[in-house]
């Protein structure tokens, strides 16, 4: 970890367990990534990576700032937006055709404090009663000026749904957002948990 600009280099075999406690070890840093922790770095920041995080922070993809990779020819390379930025380009998004990734350099975030965990479960006595709260979800998640901090999922299920996520901030935060008033009434829990709570949490 460069302290003076906060990036991290590492190793791309290491996985999303192995990065999230790491970095969080290192001056409290995070990135954005998925939830399954056994999931190699190397293929998870060179395709997308796409997580809780992820309408705060970007991709996984998105904080690699430089790579070392090993080309076709067995060239030992480095590329940035500086450096073999073609290569560069390439690498974020079609990896594999390019060339074998062996270390990154990633942009890191600060840490979130607490994270707000909630889960809405709704019960229903007929299938058509399912799609107004799904138009409810998708008009609250369409919001163009929705706060950054909050991720959600629907899941469906027979005669119910799921409406579940993540608020990076307090719970009083959360709820001065007006979010909860504007998810559909059901059963709710709320649990604030800190960033590698979370992160274990949603695994």
């Amino acid at each position: 970890m460069d302290s003076d600009n906060w990036q991290a280099t590492i190793g791309a075999g290491h996985t999303l367990h192995d990065v999230t406690k790491k970095l969080h070890d290192n001056g409290g840093r995070a990135i954005s990534h998925g939830t399954c922790p056994g999931v190699g770095l190397g293929g998870h920041a060179t395709i997308g990576g796409l997580g809780p995080s992820s309408r705060m922070w970007g991709s996984c993809l998105d904080h690699v700032v430089e790579v070392e990779v090993v080309t076709a020819d067995g060239k030992i390379q480095r590329a940035n937006e500086d450096e073999n930025s073609d290569l560069f380009f390439a690498l974020k998004g079609a990896g594999a055709s390019f060339g074998i990734i062996t270390e990154f350099v990633m942009r890191t975030n600060e840490e979130p404090g607490d994270v707000v965990e909630y889960t809405f479960s709704l019960t229903f006595s007929r299938h058509r009663d399912l799609s107004p709260v799904f138009e409810a979800w998708q008009n609250l998640i369409s919001d163009p000026d929705l706060d950054r901090r909050f991720g959600s999922e629907f899941v469906m299920h027979e005669l119910g749904a799921i409406i579940t996520g993540t608020f990076f901030g307090t719970e009083e935060e959360f709820e001065a957002t007006g979010i909860p008033d504007r998810i559909p009434t059901g059963k709710k829990s709320v649990v604030v948990n800190d960033w590698l709570g979370s992160v274990a949490q949603q695994a």
